[in-house]
């Protein structure tokens, strides 16, 4: 009897210590921390172009943590989504 399902298949080469570090990629480093405005912002952006909400908040906070850690202000990213 086989077991259907489409999740994925467990390799031999996968080891506790991949998991581990997947859980706990960012957990050494300090916390990104946005104002309000910008992240009201970035979600209405989103949002006024036909975004479902949830997929919004998931664009805008990839966005936003992307922009920090590149020291790029939130803005000038979304003045080049505009085109």
């Amino acid at each position: 009897m086989s077991n259907n399902t489409n999740l994925p298949s467990r390799g031999i080469t996968e080891t506790p210590d991949g998991k581990t570090k997947q859980f706990f990629d960012a957990y050494y480093q300090k916390p990104l921390e946005f104002s309000a405005n910008e992240v009201d912002s970035v979600i209405n952006f989103f949002t006024k172009r036909g975004f479902d909400e949830a997929a919004a908040r998931s664009t805008s906070s990839a966005l936003l943590r992307q922009a920090k850690i590149d020291s790029v202000p939130i803005f000038e990213v979304l003045d080049t989504l505009k085109g």
